[in-house]
Formats: C-alpha cells, structure tokens, sequence
C-alpha cells in the first residue's frame, strides 16, 4: 500500500519488473494529493484490497521494462521494417499496358512477358482488390505490385460465365497470397514474414484466402489511410493530377457483364490506385517514423491489421432468433401504436380533443359523408324489395313450416328481419358516390395513418404508422420532466412549459388557431412532480400552483426580463460568441423549483408562439443550436431509462411502446452491420488438427471466422475503430434484443 492507501504491485512483481528500485514520497506530494482527493469526495473510500500475486514473469530484454518492450517490438516487426523500406526505396516497374483475361494470378516482368503464378513471392507488397458489389462479397479482380514485377489476378465468377453461382463463400472463391489453389499450407510448411500495403486494407484482406485460416501466415497489413478516400489523401500528400473515380461505380452499380465489356479499362482503373497507394506510402513512411519514432507503434499496428474473429454454426442462430424476435416486437409495438391511434380518434366526440396537452393541434378536421341524392323510384324499389323479402318469408313458412316451436318462430322471425334489413343495406351501395371517399367522418390525421381501400398493402386500422412519425410521440403522450413535448416545424421537438403571458388572447374564439390548453399542462406537471416528490407538502404544491396561475406582476416582469436576455443571446451568437447553457439565459424561479432538470432543453424560445406556454428544444447530441429530429432517435435510450423522457400517466400501450423501442434499438441500427459480415465456414480439411481432435469437436457444426473490418488508425489520435465489434455496448442491459 501507498501512502494514500492504494494497493501497489506485489514485491515479487515489483522486484521482478523494477528491480532494486525503491520509490520515495514527499510529505507535501503526499498532502496535496490527498487534498486533490479530498476535493472530488474520493479519500477514505472503501476499495477491495487483492491478495499478493506470485508470478514468475518471462526474462526482461534490457535493464528496464521501457528498454524489454522497445527490444521486444523491434525484434517483432524488424522483418516488416525492412521489407517497407526495400519499397519505399524502390523504382516501380512499368505499368503493363495489356492484362491478361485469365483466371487467377498472372505475373508481368519488365520485358512485357506474362506467366501464370500460384501467388506473388516478394517480400512486400501493394495490394488492391475490387468487388462487383451487385454480384455478391467475392472479389472480382485484384493488382498487386512488387519492387520487381506487377501481377493482376481475375477471379472464376469473372472469366467463366454460370447461369447461377453458389452464395455459399468457400476458400476458392478468395484470393491467394501464400498457398497453391488447392492448398491451406505452404511451401515446406514455412510462413515467411511478408507485408502488404493498401488503402482501407482490412477491405482488401478479407478477400484474401489465407486470412480465414486459424492458423494463419505471416503476412501483416499496413493501411496507409481510412479516413479519407485514396483522391484525397493522394492529393494532400502527392498532389499532381487529381485520380479519376469514374469506373468505381461500375463496381457499385454495374453487372459482372459490365464488367467484362470493360475489363481492360478497369484493370488499369485498379492499376492506377495501387501506383497512387504507393506514392502516399512513400510519402507517409518517414512521417510516420519521424512523428511515432517508438518501435511499440509500429508493431502494434500490425498486430491491429490481423484481426481474426472465430464463429461456428451458433452465428446463424443468433442472427435468425434475434430477427425473428425483432419481427415480433416490431408487430407488438405497431399493435400499440395502433391501439393509441384509435383511442385517440374518440375524442373527436365532443371535442375533447381541445383539452389535450399533446393533441390540440392536430389536424381534426373531417370529410363529410357524400352520397348521391335519392330518387322516389329508388325509394319505391325499396319498399317492394322489403315486400318480397317479407313474401318470400311466408312461402318460406308455407313450404317448410315444421315441428311447432315457439322458439324457433322467434328465430327465423329475426333471421328474416335481418336478411331484410341488410338487402336494404345493399340497395343504398348505388347512393354511394362513384369516386368513393377515404374514411369520411375521421380527423385528418388519422386518415394520412390509414391506407386507401385501393392500396395492395391495405390493411384493416391505422397501420401506416410508425415511430418516425411526428404524430407518434404526441399520441403516446411523450412527456420531458413531465411537460408535454412539442412539434416546431422551425426548431424540432422541445416541449411546453407553462407560465407564458404576453401571447395569451383576450378572447381565443377570434382566432380559427387551435388554443393551447396550458391550464392542463399546469396540471399535468403538477401531477409529475407530487410522485417525483411524494413528500412534498400542501403549502409547496399550492405555491407552484399560484405561480403557474399567473396572478403576480413580478412574473411577468421576469418574461420581460427573460425576452431580453435571449435577445442578446441571439446577437452574441451572430457576433461567434457562445454561451454556455448556464449563462444563456435567466429562468423564472418557479420553473427552477417545480422541475430541477427541466433546463437541459435550450430555450425559452420565443418565437415558437404557443399562447400560455413557453417552448424549449430538447438537448441535441451536437449542440443546442442543433434541432432534434425524433425522441425516439438512441441519443435519448439514457433519458428513457431514467424517466427524464417517458410516457404520461395511465398511458399502458405507449409505455410499451416505449420498452420496445428501447429493447429493439440496438438490433434496428446493428442488423445491418451484422448481416453484412463476411463469414466464411472452413471445411474440416481445412481446420487445423488442434481443432479437429479437440474433444469439443463436432462434425456436425460449422466452423469459421470474420475478420473485422477494422481501421488500425481510425481517429486523429490513431484509435482503432470498427463499426461492429470495437462499438461499445451495455452489457447491463439484460432486456435488449440481441445486445
């Protein structure tokens, strides 16, 4: 233990790593660190103390542990130190001006003849693969260049023309870079150390063959740069004649037909791009050594570029359950939405609609019901069908009178009335006007939520609607601190606050507007904060109420007072001066007591003109000026779970909703990340025998390996990123689907 009471390495470990070495403290280190702690309430903190670790580490290289990894990381990437300075130092061969139309690798020497190969044998590398994207994840063809020959590989789906390939990928649809077509081990069984070069490399090595083997070659992978495309960096720094990009998006978009049409042009397109990858390699190498002179660097990120992920048959399972309980969670969350839908529709019934926080400005107006004007021949066609409804009822009795029964005259008396009644019904389909009318009687926000009667996709209810729509989480009653949230066409999703005076109408029945209900809103708020605070007195709950009524002069002078400051606001940003949160504006006190973090919206905006109310934006990821586009977006997963953002009191299917939405997030943005992986399963000749004799084996399973696209340097301060396995997740979450 230190003097600050935290565990220190074992003396066996200490002695081991740092020798005789003893460490010294300064009283007044000591005292201002513990002041430091003291400051942010972490001295005299419990901690668990762990018990002596008694390990015997491997020899250190060196005198100190700086020296063991400096020794260590040269002595592993020596090799590949080498070889790139070989290429760096290099004059490339010429470009071949004809490629050959052959299926795998073709070597071209200097005097321009060509000769079939197994795979290139230098030492380094330049490498660049292209895929027909609309075809499948098989590379189509690929150019690689060494400090003496160029080489062009095409694959079989290329030159061989199928009426189908197989979309299961084996190891012969890869490209190989150390073994023979049909080989998984090399020459003399030697993995000779060998380095590749290429832009967004970790593309490229996912179609190279020997990679998805589990015990894999010595090639390692350098990526030049994945922030930006080649153009730019070629441009930043080569400079020269800008790259042309134009028969990339016959990869993207075209057919492997296109492709052949065009196969001369493209192979020079491919050609081009390993040159340009080459000439940045030139010119980032020293950069690179001159800025991370460190020999750990470097090695680490080649070990970066060898990501191997292994995966067996559980793969599709996973993926195959977590979208079929997508799917139905999908069907339950609409079932809720639905339900909300038409519950809402019922208070267009005595305009109950008026007196809600969320729905008082929607569109409720309705079509009225059209028909076609009745003639007296039609009224009298009527009558004589009722006749011989009736008449055809009495020869029905005649004809087949029965057993006498009481009951059963009762029961085909009624069967007749209602076969009566509903050939009258059918009379009046002539009535209806020819161009028939979507769902008349209903408010026009629910119709644009159901589909016309035409639709191929029609179904039965409101089932357009979904969680990207505005209407969403106005019907699901969505609150922020308990305020109502609210629709801004200029400033996004905020919500409304209530205490507003200087828009309230003398007489709302001057305007056709809708009027805000701001006295429910007063409500509504009241309600969240007595079960925010069970405790809080009588007196407390009628002073909110007292100043949310409005009825002191001092209130408005703080509108007052509030308009101006966020005037200011507004000049200091136009004049690039910004404020934080804090100081943008001074709020009305009885908004800071009723609700404590209510404030992390931006606002009051004034201009947003809800009579009786205040409107704040909702906090946005990038900055308040910044407008959010939906609450149900992942940003706000953490407010939902801690109930700053969440449905209204009574609200049974929008909460769900609500769970739902949280519990299917991560699969929703992640589906296609996953179902996009490059999976490959090894045949068992193709697995090493530590796998196949490992008493766990089973024939009956699959067995292989994804390797993640990952970016060695993918930030400005060279952190490794990945789209799928280096994204952080929350293990804690137990309830979210496929997480």
């Amino acid at each position: 233990m230190n003097p600050l009471n935290i565990q220190m390495l074992s003396s066996g470990l200490h002695q081991q790593i740092f020798g005789d070495i003893q460490v010294e403290y300064s009283d007044e280190a000591v005292q201002k660190s513990i002041e430091h702690l003291k400051s942010h309430d972490l001295w005299n903190q419990e901690t668990s103390i762990l018990p002596d670790v008694e390990l015997q580490l491997p020899k250190m290289y060196g005198s100190n542990i700086d020296e063991h990894f400096c020794i260590l990381a040269q002595k592993q990437s020596l090799p590949y130190l080498e070889a790139a300075h070989e290429l760096v130092h290099c004059d490339l061969p010429e470009m071949p001006t004809e490629w050959t139309w052959a299926v795998g690798w073709t070597k071209y020497d200097p005097a321009g003849r060509t000769n079939p190969v197994d795979f290139p044998d230098d030492k380094a590398l330049v490498f660049d693969v292209e895929v027909c994207a609309s075809e499948s994840q098989c590379p189509t063809l690929a150019v690689a260049v060494s400090p003496s020959h160029w080489y062009s590989w095409c694959s079989k789906r290329l030159i061989e023309t199928r009426y189908t390939w197989s979309n299961q990928l084996t190891l012969t649809d890869l490209i190989p870079l150390e073994t023979s077509a049909n080989s998984t081990r090399p020459r003399r069984d030697e993995w000779p150390e060998r380095l590749v070069i290429g832009h967004n490399v970790s593309y490229d090595r996912a179609r190279v063959k020997e990679q998805y083997l589990m015990k894999v070659g010595a090639w390692d992978w350098v990526n030049i740069s994945s922030i930006n495309n080649l153009p730019d960096v070629h441009a930043l720094y080569v400079g020269g004649r800008t790259l042309e990009k134009e028969s990339r998006e016959l990869f993207i978009n075209g057919t492997m037909k296109d492709i052949r049409e065009n196969f001369q042009e493209l192979m020079r397109y491919c050609a081009n791009d390993v040159k340009a990858t080459y000439e940045v390699f030139c010119e980032e190498l020293p950069l690179f050594l001159k800025r991370c002179p460190h020999p750990v660097t470097f090695s680490g990120m080649l070990e970066m570029g060898q990501c191997y992920l292994p995966v067996n048959h559980n793969w599709k399972r996973y993926q195959d359950e977590a979208q079929g309980t997508y799917e139905e969670l999908q069907r339950e969350m609409k079932q809720s939405l639905m339900n909300l839908a038409n519950d809402a529709c019922q208070l267009l019934h005595d305009e109950r609609y008026k007196d809600d926080p969320w729905l008082w400005d929607l569109e409720w107006g309705t079509q009225e019901f059209k028909q076609k004007k009745d003639t007296k021949k039609k009224k009298e066609e009527l009558v004589s069908t009722g006749e011989v409804a009736n008449s055809s009822l009495t020869s029905e009795f005649e004809e087949d009178p029965g057993p006498p029964s009481e009951d059963r005259n009762e029961e085909e008396v009624k069967a007749a009335k209602s076969r009566a009644l509903l050939n009258d019904l059918h009379q009046t389909v002539s009535l209806l006007p020819k161009r028939r009318q979507h769902l008349p009687g209903h408010p026009g926000w629910y119709r644009k939520l159901c589909p016309k009667w035409n639709d191929p996709q029609w179904l039965p209810g409101p089932s357009l609607i979904s969680l990207q729509m505005r209407v969403t989480p106005k019907l699901m009653r969505l609150t922020w601190d308990g305020f109502p949230l609210h629709y801004s066409e200029s400033h996004g999703w905020g919500y409304l606050v209530p205490g507003r005076k200087d828009n309230l109408l003398a007489n709302p029945s001057d305007t056709d507007a809708p009027s805000c209900p701001y006295r429910t809103i007063e409500i509504l708020h009241q309600e969240y904060c007595k079960k925010k605070s069970p405790g809080q007195t009588d007196e407390s709950e009628v002073s909110v109420s007292d100043e949310f009524m409005l009825t002191e002069n001092s209130m408005w002078e703080m509108v007052e007072e509030l308009s101006h400051l966020e005037t200011e606001h507004e000049a200091d940003f136009g004049n690039g001066s910004v404020k934080n949160s804090a100081q943008e504006v001074q709020l009305p006190e009885f908004l800071e007591n009723s609700c404590r973090s209510y404030h992390l919206g931006n606002g009051p905006i004034n201009e947003v003109n809800v009579p009786g109310c205040w409107f704040f934006k909702l906090p946005h990821k990038d900055g308040n000026r910044n407008n959010v586009g939906s609450p149900f977006a992942k940003d706000f997963l953490s407010k939902m779970e801690d109930g700053t953002l969440q449905a209204s009191t009574n609200a049974t299917s929008a909460t769900r909703a609500l769970e739902i939405n949280k519990m299917i997030s991560f699969w929703r943005n992640a589906q296609k990340r996953i179902s996009s992986q490059i999976v490959l399963m090894l045949r068992k000749s193709e697995l090493p025998r530590t796998v196949t004799r490992h008493r766990s084996y089973d024939e009956e399973n699959e067995y292989g390996a994804i390797l993640p696209q990952v970016i060695t340097a993918g930030t400005v301060t060279r952190r490794a990123v990945e789209p799928t396995w280096l994204t952080a997740s929350n293990a804690q979450d137990a309830l979210r689907l496929a997480g």
